[in-house]
Parts: structure tokens; sequence; C-alpha cells
């Protein structure tokens, strides 16, 4: 089961409809972030994430579409402190945020823990192959 705990002072972490897939994370402070600018953010937010799981930050498609981007962002599951989020501003406007705005979400997704590492390349057996950027079109 996954648990997340917040501070007293901040509003309870919640998902705006049920099939949402992440949790809204708030700012724990005011803090403004001038165009290419990074901002580690304090959330007051600690939690506990189930073995063969990984916590995700991402952005608010809100914030990606003014071009704040989260760097960073994995959370192991045996981390235990506070979750803080690393905001990119590459927008043109300085980005205002104010305690308990809502910054990122957080994705809990199941993870395999060990891979198989061969010395090498991997097989080209798909019929996608090597075609990477692009290759699929643009329509």
């Amino acid at each position: 089961m996954f648990s997340l705990y917040y501070e007293n002072n901040m509003v309870k972490p919640f998902k705006k409809h049920w099939t949402d897939a992440g949790y809204d994370i708030r700012s724990k402070i005011d803090i403004e972030i001038k165009p290419m600018q990074r901002a580690i953010i304090p959330t007051g937010l600690t939690m506990k994430i189930p073995y063969k799981h990984v916590g995700i930050i991402k952005e608010r498609s809100s914030f990606a579409a003014k071009g704040i981007v989260v760097t960073g962002g994995v959370i192991d599951s045996e981390y235990r402190g506070e979750v803080r989020v690393i905001m990119l501003n590459l927008g043109e406007e300085t980005l205002k945020i104010k305690a308990g705005d809502r910054i990122a979400q957080i994705l809990i997704v199941p993870v395999l823990l060990h891979a198989e590492i061969l010395l090498g390349k991997a097989e080209e057996d798909t019929e996608r192959g090597t075609k990477g950027f692009g290759s699929t079109g643009v329509r």
C-alpha cells in the first residue's frame, strides 16, 4: 500500500478525479522562478512507497504548456525524507508560486528491480528496429 504523509499546515494531497493517475503535489513556500532558472521546492510531504514501486514526479500540463518542466523526479521506495520538486523555467515569464499552490504530480509505478546486463547490442528483431525520432511520422 502507498502511504502519503503531509504536514498539518499543508492541504491534504488528493486527486481531482478518482481516475487521475497522479496525486497533486503542493509547494510549501512562496517562490519566484525567473526564466532559465531552476528551483528546488519543498513540499512538506513524505511517503512510503511499496517495494517494487517508484514515485515519478512530473510537471502539471498547465505548467508544461508555459515551458515549466520538472527535472529529476525519481523517488525510490526506501526514501523517507521530504519530497522536493526540482523545477526549471524554460518559459519567457517569471513563475510566481504561492505556498499551497499545486506545482507537480506524483505517479506510483511498478518497476522491475533486476535486469540482465549483456555485452553487445540489442537484436534488431522488431519491425521498428533502430528507427528513432520522427520515424512514425508527424500525423
